[in-house]
C-alpha cells in the first residue's frame, strides 16, 4: 500500500478571483436623502439575492453506493475500499452514446451553490491487458442529457484528460457539446495497467454559481488541470451529432453529486482496485 503524502498546497490550483465591493466614503455634512435611499434600495436587492440562492460548503462529500446497479460479482466494498470488475451498463436508457460498461459508485446529492475546494482521493491500481480508455472519475449536475460537466478520462495511451460537457437549455441529446476543458497537462510518464498502485486526486474549487476549476494529481504530482463554466460564450457552436447553434445559452447546474469506477463505451477485461478513498474540504 502505498504511504500518502500530506497534501501539498502547491499542488491546489489557483482559486477564483471573486468579486470586491469597495466602500465609498462620503465627505461633508453627510449623504443627501435620494442617496441614502438608492443605497438602501441596493441593499435590499442584495439581501434577496443572497437569500435566495446562498452559497454554501461540506465538510465531507459522504453517501457512497453503487450507481445504478451492477452485474453479480461486479464490485466488492471493504471500509473504504472498493473493488471493480465488468459489468453491464443499468443506468442509460436509449441514448445515442451506447456506452455497454459501468462499474461505479455515487455520492449523495449537494446543491448547486457549493462552494470551496474539495478533494477526492484514493490509492488505485488497475490490472488490464486492454487499452480501451475510461472514465475513472465524474461530477454530474443533475442535467437530463449530454455529458456530466467533469470527466477524468484514462485514455487509451494511459494518460488523463479532462472532458466536460455543456448541455443547450431547453435542448436534448442531439444538442450537447463536449469539450476538452483540459488547460494544462503535465503528466510526467504514462500510467499502468499492471496493478502498479497510484495516490489518485482530484482538488476542485467551486465558485458558488456552476464554474470550477480541476487538478488532478498522481502520486503528489499535478498531471492535468482544467477550467469549466456555464455561462461560456460562443458565437457558434457545432453539436456532437452535427448541428450548427449560434451563441448557445447553457444550463446551469440543479445539483452536484460525484462518481468513481469504470464507465466506458466498450465492455473490456479488467480490475480496478481503489483502496481509502474519501472526499472532503479542504482549505486553499
Amino acid at each position: 500500500m502505498l504511504k500518502r503524502p500530506a497534501f501539498n498546497q502547491s499542488h491546489q490550483v489557483s482559486v477564483f478571483a471573486l468579486s470586491r465591493r469597495r466602500r465609498q466614503r462620503t465627505r461633508g455634512a453627510g449623504l443627501r436623502r435620494d442617496a441614502l435611499e438608492k443605497i438602501f434600495g441596493l441593499f435590499a436587492v442584495v439581501a434577496i439575492v443572497v437569500v435566495a440562492n446562498p452559497a454554501y460548503s461540506q465538510k465531507k462529500i459522504t453517501g457512497w453506493s453503487i450507481s445504478c446497479g451492477v452485474d453479480k460479482g461486479a464490485m466488492k466494498k471493504t471500509g473504504n475500499s472498493y473493488l471493480f470488475r465488468p459489468s453491464s451498463n443499468k443506468c442509460d436508457g436509449d441514448t445515442p452514446w451506447g456506452w455497454k460498461q459501468r462499474t461505479e459508485i455515487s455520492s449523495k446529492q449537494y446543491k448547486p451553490t457549493l462552494r470551496g475546494t474539495y478533494l477526492f482521493e484514493t490509492t488505485l491500481a488497475l490490472k488490464s491487458s486492454s487499452t480501451q480508455r475510461f472514465d475513472v472519475f465524474q461530477m454530474h449536475d443533475g442535467r437530463q442529457a449530454c455529458a456530466p460537466p467533469l470527466k477524468v478520462e484514462w485514455s487509451a495511451n494511459n494518460r488523463l484528460s479532462l472532458v466536460g460537457g455543456y448541455k443547450v437549455q431547453g435542448k436534448g441529446e442531439d444538442y450537447c457539446l463536449e469539450n476538452n476543458i483540459t488547460t494544462k497537462n503535465v503528466q510526467n510518464a504514462p500510467l499502468r495497467r499492471d496493478g502498479r498502485e497510484y495516490l489518485f486526486q482530484v482538488l476542485i474549487t467551486f465558485d458558488g454559481s456552476g464554474a470550477f476549476i480541476v487538478s488532478v494529481s498522481i502520486d503528489g504530482n499535478k498531471a492535468v488541470e482544467g477550467r469549466y463554466g456555464p455561462n461560456l460564450r460562443l458565437k457558434n457552436a457545432r453539436s456532437v451529432t452535427g448541428i450548427k447553434m449560434n451563441a448557445p445559452v447553457f444550463e446551469m447546474p440543479k445539483k452536484y453529486y460525484f462518481k468513481h469506477g469504470v464507465y466506458s463505451q466498450k465492455a473490456f477485461n479488467f480490475e480496478l482496485r481503489s483502496d481509502d478513498l474519501s472526499m472532503q474540504r479542504v482549505k486553499r
